[in-house]
């Protein structure tokens, strides 16, 4: 049985007794006031967890992890969403199918670059059946179903994205870069509008939503699990501009700052692509094939995706070829930012059918 323990004031921490996983939440994170996700009524327990607990590798699962691809707009007969087009045979006939998988493997490191902190804390939350522990049930009225303190030692990168010129050029001129140097920083990156603390830029509202949280979760799912306190907003570190620049053209954060906990800027960057984002992205992925990590033997020669040396060299290039695709780390982030909640799908899904329905009649 899993057990969580909720006395530590300072830290949280993570350990393995004999195989058994323990996670200890601080009592500072507990009683809050936190800046919590939303509790989505049409998000199951058991399909959030599973979009925690399970490892984003292609290798980690029986599918390639089709759970996880599927939050995304792309319809289920895409390229982008159907994994197993991404054959060894058929990328060989078709060279825009490198695309297609290098970009589902980019979306799927910045899905656990964002998820990865909350993965011991979901599985201790979590029972094998997808309902939660005793000590989680005691929290209930308290706790989300999408709030996560995270591991120990996880580092954010915050900020806010207007509302008033539009979606697209909202998630493009504001939201992008900050997902980027997430990467590259190896921190969480979280979105905060219609706060009731911190910097005046977090206090407005996000007018192109009109739920009750004003913000992109009326819509689109959480940037990530990880849940900060208003505390911990109040204190954030502000990124100078100078560091800053220096970090979009080195991709190397000031020392002064490694060790802030949380560091707050504002981004209005569309153009310039922080230095080592795509290193990021293939150290990720790199780390995705690593067929001893997930115990699978040599002589196996089939298992999701196909992905040998070579085939994840052809990958490697293709990101790392800023020449020829100057613009794919971007897009992949505005992917991973817009993929809709369960009331979006569902919307979605609605119109499309009086649509077809119409056209039909």
């Amino acid at each position: 049985m899993t057990t969580i323990v909720s006395n530590n004031e300072e830290e949280s921490t993570v350990h393995d007794v004999n195989s058994i996983l323990e996670f200890t939440n601080t009592k500072a994170w507990l009683d809050g006031p936190r800046l919590s996700n939303a509790n989505e009524t049409l998000m199951t327990e058991k399909q959030i967890g599973s979009l925690i607990i399970m490892d984003s590798s292609p290798l980690g699962s029986a599918d390639g992890n089709k759970e996880v691809l599927s939050l995304s707009l792309c319809p289920n007969n895409s390229n982008f969403w159907d994994w197993r087009t991404s054959s060894k045979k058929a990328l060989e006939k078709n060279e825009m199918n490198i695309k297609s998988l290098s970009v589902r493997l980019m979306f799927l490191a910045i899905h656990e670059s964002q998820h990865r902190p909350a993965r011991a804390e979901a599985m201790a939350r979590y029972n094998e059946n997808g309902s939660r522990s005793n000590f989680t049930s005691n929290f209930a009225s308290n706790l989300g179903k999408f709030d996560f303190e995270c591991d120990p030692g996880t580092k954010y990168i915050i900020t806010t994205i207007p509302g008033g010129d539009g979606l697209g050029h909202a998630i493009r001129n504001y939201a992008t870069e900050p997902l980027l140097l997430g990467l590259i920083t190896r921190r969480v990156v979280l979105f905060f509008t219609n706060t009731s603390v911190g910097h005046a830029r977090f206090k407005k509202k996000f007018w192109l939503t009109s739920c009750d949280r004003r913000d992109l979760q009326c819509k689109f799912m959480p940037m990530s699990p990880c849940v900060i306190t208003e505390q911990e907003l109040v204190n954030a570190t502000e990124l100078p501009k100078e560091v800053l620049k220096t970090l979009r053209l080195t991709g190397k954060l000031d020392e002064a700052y490694e060790d802030k906990k949380v560091l707050s800027y504002f981004s209005s960057n569309y153009l310039i692509e922080p230095k080592g984002t795509r290193d990021a992205f293939v150290s990720i992925i790199a780390s995705f094939n690593n067929r001893e990590r997930f115990r699978i033997k040599k002589d196996i020669p089939s298992y999701p995706w196909n992905i040998d040396d070579e085939l994840l060299q052809r990958v490697n290039d293709y990101i790392l070829d800023f020449k020829a695709n100057g613009w794919i780390p971007w897009h992949v982030a505005i992917m991973y930012i817009m993929r809709p909640n369960a009331l979006l799908k569902e919307e979605l899904s609605n119109i499309i059918k009086k649509a077809f329905l119409r056209a039909l009649i």
